[in-house]
């Protein structure tokens, strides 16, 4: 029933490359038709994954950062979606990144991440309670990053296409006034059981490297 909420969209997805033994993690981008996404960057390794489309102006990534992707590694993806980021972007994601500015506590990703952004240029956007819970705690881990756009703070979302107990529905509304016409008022549902999908139809090796740049 639940994929059956998602037939109206087109998929765009990126390789998996998680090691055997653990889930088949991915992430995904689903879209309305008539925004007409075209693929503009994909790469896999054993420690993330990101896909990235480009709607009229506008580029939209999704992301994927393993929690035990060491530090240069985080550094060597954020310069990755620098570098291909060409204008006004919309970076989402599962960064496994926890920071006070948005969490209870600081990591290594967390702290790179911030760096990262206020280096670059990106807006750090975080709903305000717990996106992922588990048996050990929880935490805010799936947030929203962006340049060129401002937004209204993300919020925990129930949606009928929640398929995951751990990770939370994050859905953020994009403000009209600093959006091109493509994106303009458009909210932006994020599962990251869905849209991070476990792709067992589909077996990738392991460190598969896949770029794609238009």
């Amino acid at each position: 029933q639940d994929r059956r909420l998602l037939t109206n969209y087109s998929q765009i997805g990126a390789p998996t490359s998680c090691k055997i033994g653990h889930p088949r993690g991915g992430v995904s981008l689903l879209f309305k038709p008539h925004l007409q996404p075209k693929l503009h960057y994909r790469y896999a390794t054993s420690h993330y994954q990101v896909i990235g489309v480009r709607i009229r102006s506008i580029y939209v990534f999704a992301e994927y950062i393993s929690p035990a992707a060491p530090a240069q590694i985080i550094r060597a993806c954020l310069t990755q979606i620098q570098q291909v980021a060409k204008g006004t972007s919309l970076l989402i994601g599962d960064f496994n990144a926890r920071h006070t500015n948005w969490d209870v506590k600081n990591n290594v990703r967390g702290r790179n991440l911030v760096k990262w952004a206020q280096k670059s240029g990106w807006g750090i956007h975080a709903p305000s309670s717990p996106t992922f819970h588990c048996a050990t705690g929880s935490s805010v881990i799936d947030i929203i990053i962006t340049k060129g756009l401002e937004m209204e703070n993300p919020v925990i979302q129930e949606t009928p296409w929640s398929l995951s107990l751990q990770h939370k529905t994050v859905a953020a509304t994009v403000k009209a006034s600093h959006s091109p016409g493509a994106l303009a008022s458009k909210t932006f549902v994020k599962d990251w059981y869905t849209e991070t999908k476990r792709k067992e139809e589909t077996e990738h090796e392991e460190n598969a490297v896949i770029p794609i740049v238009d």
